[in-house]
């Protein structure tokens, strides 16, 4: 259940291998991060609109550059599944990050790319919000992606879990 999964991650949590100062500092926070779980409803889309709700067989990705302080979430999407499979194209959010803590960032969207950036317009002020990365496990047991992970969580309370 949620509630058991969420008592786990925070568990895991406590035993973070990467020190909060150095999460954001280290560089290994940067790259293609694809996410794996999330009590964000609005990530997912479960509500929206049938034919333009997130294909959730195909990965959500988000990529980090500490250097540049960016961010860049991209959802997939399939529509018209009855033609020849569907159609498939991403959305996307393009994000600025400040820096509020060793691990924690204020994150202000500025971008907003929609049917692969067919059309794109810029995002209000107030689509902003905070992420705290609370694990960081960058040391893979096992070659191959998906062993390195994840978790931060949201100012509106959500928890994330990532891999790359």
């Amino acid at each position: 259940t949620r509630a058991r999964i969420t008592e786990l991650i925070e568990l895991l949590e406590a035993e973070s291998p990467t020190p909060a100062e150095k999460m954001l500092t280290s560089g290994d926070i940067d790259g293609e991060w694809m996410l794996r779980w999330t009590t964000s409803e609005s990530i997912l889309g479960r509500k929206r609109t049938r034919g333009f709700r997130v294909d959730l067989n195909r990965p959500i990705t988000q990529e980090i550059d500490s250097k540049k302080l960016t961010a860049k979430n991209v959802e997939p999407v399939t529509t018209f599944r009855w033609i020849f499979g569907g159609i498939k194209y991403t959305n996307s959010v393009e994000a600025e990050l400040t820096p509020m803590t060793a691990s924690k960032v204020a994150v202000q969207f500025k971008k907003f790319n929609i049917a692969g950036g067919l059309i794109s317009f810029t995002a209000p002020d107030r689509a902003r919000g905070e992420l705290d990365t609370t694990y960081l496990d960058t040391e893979a047991t096992t070659p191959g992606p998906g062993q390195q992970i994840r978790i931060s969580r949201g100012d509106k309370g959500n928890l994330f879990v990532l891999t790359k």
